[in-house]
């Protein structure tokens, strides 16, 4: 417990003289500023904002670049999810899902590549839905049970790479891929 005072006195000590120092910088350069001819004093503001927009459009750029690339690997990651849960979609319209299908090492390498992309790449609101989909998930679920935790991760994808999800919800998004009205199932 002394050690803890001891480095919050020397903490708060180490500021209290680099705030006094700063302030004594900060007046001297302030009083040797305004010593200055005016024209020079309008040139070094004029450098300073130019610097300071230079700077500014870099850290711009820089965020925006890294930002830019992040949501490539994003898509790819969100691709493979699509993929993945396609191909499921497909095995059980042709009744060829089954047990083995999903133990299979096949199934199960593809599962834990997904698995690490979306750990990697998802938004928290991907991981949250995907979490809960994963926590909840359970042999006896019905079928529009499991439709609507699918489709929060889908909406949350889709918004985490910038598509607007105007007028979706986590059932009528996966009307583009079933036939019959989803609506008129969940009553």
């Amino acid at each position: 417990m002394k050690s803890d005072f001891k480095e919050i006195a020397l903490g708060f000590f180490i500021l209290c003289i680099a705030a006094t120092i700063f302030w004594f910088a900060a007046v001297w350069v302030s009083g040797v500023f305004w010593e200055l001819d005016k024209t020079i004093q309008a040139s070094l503001i004029g450098a300073f904002v130019a610097l300071f927009s230079i700077l500014f459009t870099f850290w711009k750029e820089r965020s925006r670049s890294i930002r830019e690339a992040h949501r490539e690997q994003k898509i790819v990651a969100y691709s493979i999810f699509f993929d993945f849960i396609f191909d499921v979609l497909g095995k059980s319209k042709r009744d060829e899902l089954t047990d083995d299908f999903l133990k299979s090492p096949d199934f199960q390498d593809r599962w834990m590549e997904m698995s690490k992309k979306l750990l990697f790449y998802g938004s928290p609101a991907v991981l949250s839905a995907f979490g809960s989909f994963m926590g909840n998930a359970g042999a006896n679920d019905e079928t529009t049970v499991i439709l609507s935790r699918v489709g929060k991760i889908l909406l949350a994808m889709r918004d985490d790479i910038g598509l607007s999800n105007a007028g979706l919800n986590e059932i009528n998004i996966h009307q583009i891929y079933i036939n019959e009205d989803l609506e008129k199932l969940l009553n």
